[in-house]
């Protein structure tokens, strides 16, 4: 592997001087800079920034553990994210978590063994409290993003449960009376049911607790939403996740069947589709989130108890929410 060393000895320069063009960091003679660059790029050294960051105490690396790999809306945000803290001269390092608490853990270590500044992610439990502890004993930055899992970290959720309301508030108003909600069985992440059962309540109707289902991530529910359109005869859908939105829309189709549906994630498919949506806020979502980050790297003395930020999300209404 190519070093310094080589670069220097290849331009007939010293390693400090090498160093200092390569850096940008002090002054190098125009001419002298342009043929070490050059010199560089043709042996093919790249700066090792692990060394880097061991001499500056920085790495200027964000990490970021996303828990659920197939969540398109995720890798929106998470798109929009990597742009944004490049433009503050920040690196992403990316991991998944796949919603386990073990993979979350071997995850965490990771980020800490290459020592980013920061770290965003989506907890999957609350049984790593001793590596957050370490971190934060680390003065590395930290939030949680769309669930809080640690009281002590600060954390930007979407108000899903508020949106739920919407959702069940709009289909109670155009006469449906047996909404099916399927929504995510998660721990620390607003709960859409209690905003459900709030609409039927504010409308003096009762809750059929059998139109509430609860699902995990990362697998179909086409099947059993099939088997619940014949059994349950819903008039109204209410899907908690694009792809469990996209699961619905299939099962009907498969039936033959048009019904009035919401899907939170307002993605450009469902805007092609004509289908109303529960739209979170992308663009609050990764400005709110840099703005945190960035906030607490440029000022690292500061201090202040941990704070939930809220953001709230919109209802979109379009032709297959009205029939």
């Amino acid at each position: 592997m190519v070093n310094i060393k080589d670069v220097a000895k290849a331009c007939n320069v010293s390693s400090a001087t090498a160093s200092r063009a390569l850096s940008g960091d002090g002054y190098v003679k125009k001419s002298k800079r342009d043929l070490i660059l050059k010199k560089a790029e043709e042996l093919g050294y790249i700066v090792d920034s692990h060394a880097k960051s061991l001499k500056s105490g920085r790495s200027n690396t964000i990490g970021v553990i996303v828990s659920d790999i197939g969540n398109y809306f995720y890798n929106i945000v998470l798109e929009k994210l990597i742009v944004e803290f490049k433009k503050c001269g920040y690196n992403v390092l990316l991991a998944y978590s796949f919603e386990n608490s073990q993979y979350e853990r071997q995850n965490i270590k990771s980020m800490l063994s290459y020592k980013v500044d920061a770290l965003i992610f989506t907890p999957v439990s609350n049984t790593n409290p001793d590596l957050i502890s370490i971190m934060e004993k680390r003065n590395i930055k930290i939030l949680q993003l769309f669930r809080q899992a640690y009281p002590t970290v600060d954390a930007l959720c979407v108000d899903d449960e508020y949106g739920a309301y919407l959702a069940t508030s709009h289909l109670l108003n155009n006469g449906k009376r047996r909404i099916l909600l399927l929504s995510v069985k998660l721990d620390y992440t607003p709960n859409r049911s209690n905003g459900y059962i709030r609409a039927l309540n504010e409308a003096n109707l009762p809750v059929d607790e059998s139109l509430i289902r609860l699902y995990p991530l990362g697998h179909s529910i086409e099947l059993d939403i099939e088997q619940l359109l014949l059994d349950l005869k819903p008039d109204a859908i209410i899907a908690g996740t694009n792809n469990f939105g996209l699961d619905a829309l299939t099962a009907l189709k498969k039936l033959n069947q048009d019904i009035s549906t919401i899907v939170f994630d307002d993605l450009e498919w469902f805007q092609l589709l004509n289908v109303s949506t529960i739209a979170q806020p992308i663009d609050e979502i990764f400005q709110k989130t840099v703005a945190n980050i960035m906030g607490k790297i440029d000022n690292p003395e500061s201090e202040q108890d941990a704070q939930c930020i809220q953001v709230e999300p919109q209802l979109y209404i379009r032709g297959s929410s009205t029939k």
